[in-house]
């Protein structure tokens, strides 16, 4: 019913098969997308979320893996934001950098990437040597963005800034409704951030059922 009958923009004619699929596995393939980061986001929290965000109380993937004493396995770092002294690149981030390389326990690794709360992020930037290398890189995606739009290859915008191997995402995304959830839909709390190693093999992504006629309709 998508594509019968429709007439292609100014003409008489009806539009091509082809074009309209396309649009349609495009808009089918954004609703995926969305729908394995709004599973990641859960699992790197150690949350099952549900479509209208709220989070099933009785499953936690710590507990399921055996991280049992949060306060002790899920390591934490202070960015003393509220201290004037405080040395965001010469301190606190070789403090993330230490604790990360304990926690994976010799895994080798090419950086980390912080999602971070919208509070928090602009607590970050507002540190003065913290600004001035953001609004550095800003800059430079400015121009990196205006040129990939101009051949039709933009992506998502996002504010980030990196330090010292280390990638700060302003991550503000919702999902659904938060109905007794208590979050607002949030994904991240706005005033904390998460972070995760990158270039490891400890991520791993599986869709079930198989894609195989066999498989439709199993578990």
């Amino acid at each position: 019913e998508d594509i019968v009958n429709v007439r292609a923009f100014g003409t008489a004619g009806p539009a091509p098969a082809s074009e309209l699929i396309g649009r349609k596995m495009v808009e089918m393939r954004r609703n995926i997308d969305f729908t394995n980061e709004f599973l990641r986001i859960g699992a790197i929290q150690g949350k099952i979320y549900y479509p209208d965000s709220s989070v099933d109380s009785a499953l936690d993937l710590y507990t399921a893996f055996g991280l049992t004493n949060q306060a002790t396995d899920r390591l934490e770092v202070d960015f003393l934001f509220g201290t004037a002294t405080t040395d965001i690149c010469g301190a606190v981030i070789p403090q993330l950098h230490d604790d990360m390389e304990v926690a994976l326990g010799g895994t080798p690794y090419t950086g980390i990437h912080v999602l971070c709360g919208r509070t928090f992020f602009r607590k970050l930037i507002a540190q003065a040597v913290v600004k001035a290398e953001y609004l550095r890189q800003q800059a430079q995606y400015a121009l990196t963005a205006v040129s990939q739009m101009a051949v039709g290859n933009g992506t998502a915008y996002r504010n980030m800034v990196t330090l010292e191997g280390v990638t700060f995402e302003e991550y503000y995304n919702i999902a659904g409704t938060s109905e007794g959830a208590g979050n607002d839909g949030l994904f991240q709390a706005a005033a904390t951030g998460i972070a995760f190693p990158l270039g490891t093999d400890i991520f791993h992504t599986y869709y079930a059922p198989a894609d195989l006629i066999e498989s439709a309709g199993t578990m």
